[in-house]
């Protein structure tokens, strides 16, 4: 956690450089390792993508198809894909936006640090 200015004043000179010294080193190594979470969920949403864009075609396939049991449960069953890959997509994309946030934050007190 940032330092909250709870070292007694006479300790406080001696001990906040070394503080600052860590803290930048945890913020760097988190900011990487973040970085390394939004490239790999990136590639997972590209991926989702693809393939959202596949069950949406057989849905629109299906849709235009003669109606009998099967086109009708194939039908469902793709709709029902959809809206999985769709829920799936906005899930990595919250926890996208969740990680660069933290980033942001990140970065913001390395400034501050002095970095």
């Amino acid at each position: 956690n940032p330092y909250n200015k709870i070292c007694p004043s006479g300790l406080e000179e001696s001990f906040l450089p070394e503080f600052n010294r860590g803290r930048k080193r945890y913020l760097n190594e988190e900011i990487s390792e973040n970085n390394n979470q939004i490239n790999r969920i990136e590639n997972e949403v590209k991926h989702l993508k693809t393939d959202l864009a596949q069950k949406t075609s057989l849905v629109s396939r299906y849709q235009y198809a003669p109606q009998n049991d099967q086109t009708i449960n194939l039908l469902n069953n793709a709709r029902s894909q959809v809206r999985s890959l769709e829920y799936e997509i906005s899930n990595k994309e919250t926890n996208l936006s969740s990680l660069r946030n933290k980033n942001r934050e990140f970065k913001l007190e390395l400034v501050k640090l002095g970095n």
